[in-house]
């Protein structure tokens, strides 16, 4: 999924804004190819502060249903923003229960409620989709896997 992008200035595109947890977020992508930021937005005139930084796939920058976390895929691993007490989080890879680092993502999806994410995953020629409980802990179910997708009987 392409993102949408706006220039703000000759050097700098901003990401569709993302409301996540009462906040507003957006991934910033400067031209010259340095590291992508995801910043929150704070009110007019203020400057806004930087979550985290790196090489976020373009598109990959996802609320989950009910607005309290946001993923993406990040340095090929899967990354998050989850709501505290004190506020937004910057959790990295191994977040939500999942198994330490994933490598190798290709592309997430969040279940319709919220409470399993679908991830893609690409090694050694090998294609397949992880489904994991968010937050739970637990191992993941392999729901198919390439070459062979699926079976000819």
């Amino acid at each position: 999924m392409a993102a949408t992008w706006y220039q703000v200035s000759g050097d700098v595109r901003l990401a569709e804004p993302l409301a996540v947890a009462g906040a507003v977020l957006v991934l910033e992508a400067p031209a010259d190819g340095a590291p992508r930021r995801l910043l929150r937005l704070a009110a007019a005139g203020a400057a806004p502060t930087v979550l985290a930084a790196g090489y976020f796939a373009e598109g990959t920058l996802r609320a989950s249903p009910d607005g309290k976390a946001v993923a993406a895929v990040w340095h090929e691993s899967l990354a998050a923003v989850q709501r505290r007490e004190a506020g937004l989080r910057w959790i990295g890879p191994g977040w939500a229960g999942l198994p330490g680092e994933l490598p190798r993502v290709t592309g997430f999806a969040w279940s319709p409620d919220g409470r399993r994410l679908a991830v893609g995953r690409h090694e050694a020629g090998r294609d397949w989709v992880e489904l994991y409980p968010a937050g739970a802990g637990a191992a993941a179910e392999i729901l198919g896997s390439s070459p062979q997708w699926w079976s000819s009987r």
